[in-house]
């Protein structure tokens, strides 16, 4: 009887031991790894001005209309590698057929000499040829004057490290010749052919839409593809555009400000997909928040610091684990318009600095995934060493065993507190996970 009772008590104890083995790792399921890039992209024409390698090579902002050999400085302090910048036609040929090339000329020089990459948005309107109403395609009369305006400018910056963007929010109608899907498919094609014909290894981006990707049928950006497919002409397109580009604003109300374009992303690539273009990586050309928040949205905006800079690290974050061959701009460098979206000269671009001095140098590997979709656990490495990056999608507080085995951990929060642990184990124990990305250092020295 006693030995019954005895092995009875060995297997309860068995058994605890198992649940709490159990619980360390309860809710964790496998590493997602990132996927590589296929041999069909190597193969393309173009793409020598793709970003490449760690991280940081793949965060950038948009510069919009103003500009400083400042604002250019304090980026390269942040860490910024890629910075998007308007070529507009207006600007650059002010006078028919007379190109001022001093601007962007000073502008890539400085951005050389802080080692960043220019993006370069070609413009579609000048009122020299009473274009603000019309698109400039093969055949009409704005053709000729732009593109002329194109090839000067491949010409100008053909040995410069730039990529090009096609246009900017061909489908928002508040925009000088807004586009429907078959005006920028022709002006698209037209385009290409002619960057094509002076630097076959140039990088074309494109089309930088503004709207919200969805899938019905009245999406601006499914309604591309469509009439590409219909006019045969979906692998010329494909074969010459080297990363697929929109804008994703977040307009909704505090609660769900955390959304990181995880259905955009989804969304995009699906519909990429769909039509063959699946070796097409997607990039965000803008991100941000809404220029003009609804009053009750207005503190989580521009108000709310940690809401702004919990969004702008983790869009970072999941922008590259969803696309790892693509790049994240955020939006922007110095708002002019007040509205919360800035970057520099504030604790949003200090934060993206922290972000970048801990997995800046590292390569995104993968994603550590649980049960709980919430819960994103993204794995960086460079040679031997590993670092992580955890938060919670749902905003939630919780404390979790993760699957990191190490003797002595650095954890750094978004203002660079560091917490020590000095324990050699097989996991990290009870770690607090939130909203704002932690950063998580295994085996520090």
């Amino acid at each position: 009887m006693k030995a019954s009772y005895l092995w009875i008590l060995l297997m309860l104890l068995a058994g605890a031991l198992n649940c709490r083995q159990a619980t360390a790792f309860q809710i964790f399921k496998k590493a997602e790894y990132l996927r590589p890039m296929p041999d069909s992209v190597r193969l393309k024409p173009g793409g020598k001005g793709m970003p490449s390698g760690v991280f940081r090579n793949h965060i950038g902002l948009n510069e919009g209309k103003k500009w400083s050999k400042a604002t250019i400085s304090e980026c390269a302090r942040i860490g910024i590698k890629i910075l998007r910048k308007d070529l507009e036609w207006d600007q650059v040929e002010r006078q028919k057929a007379v190109y001022d090339w001093a601007e962007i000329d000073e502008y890539l020089s400085e951005c050389k000499l802080a080692g960043i990459k220019v993006i370069l948005i070609l413009g579609k309107v000048n009122k020299l040829y009473d274009s603000t109403a019309t698109i400039p395609i093969p055949g009409n009369f704005l053709w000729e004057a732009y593109s002329n305006y194109v090839k000067a400018s491949l010409r100008r910056y053909k040995k410069s490290d730039v990529m090009w963007e096609l246009c900017t929010e061909p489908d928002i109608p508040h925009m000088y010749a807004d586009m429907t899907p078959v005006q920028f498919i022709r002006n698209a094609l037209g385009v290409m052919e002619l960057i094509r014909s002076i630097d076959p290894e140039a990088t074309i981006a494109g089309p930088g839409s503004g709207f919200p990707l969805t899938w019905e049928n009245e999406s601006w950006n499914r309604k591309v593809w469509e009439n590409l497919l219909r006019q045969n002409k979906t692998n010329l397109f494909i074969k010459n555009l080297n990363v697929w580009t929109g804008h994703f604003y977040i307009n909704k109300a505090p609660d769900n400000v955390y959304t990181e374009g995880v259905e955009s992303y989804d969304l995009q690539r699906m519909l990429l997909n769909h039509f063959n273009a699946h070796h097409i990586p997607y990039a965000t050309g803008e991100r941000g928040f809404t220029a003009n928040p609804k009053e009750s949205q207005a503190y989580a905006f521009s108000g709310n610091e940690y809401l702004r800079i919990s969004y702008y690290l983790r869009q970072c974050l999941w922008g590259m684990y969803k696309e790892p061959h693509g790049f994240v701009i955020n939006y922007v460098t110095t708002d002019i318009y007040n509205s919360g979206k800035d970057i520099l000269y504030n604790p949003a671009g200090e934060a993206i600095k922290l972000m970048l001095d801990n997995v800046g140098d590292f390569h995104l590997e993968a994603r550590i995934s649980f049960h709980d979709e919430g819960i994103v656990l993204l794995k960086f490495i460079k040679g031997d060493k590993e670092k992580f990056v955890a938060w919670d999608r749902f905003n939630r507080s919780l404390h979790l065993n993760l699957p990191i085995k190490s003797k002595r951990t650095e954890i750094t929060n978004y203002q660079g507190k560091v917490t020590r642990i000095n324990k050699d184990a097989d996991y990290l124990e009870s770690i607090e996970i939130g909203s704002m990305p932690i950063f998580i250092h295994p085996n520090s020295d």
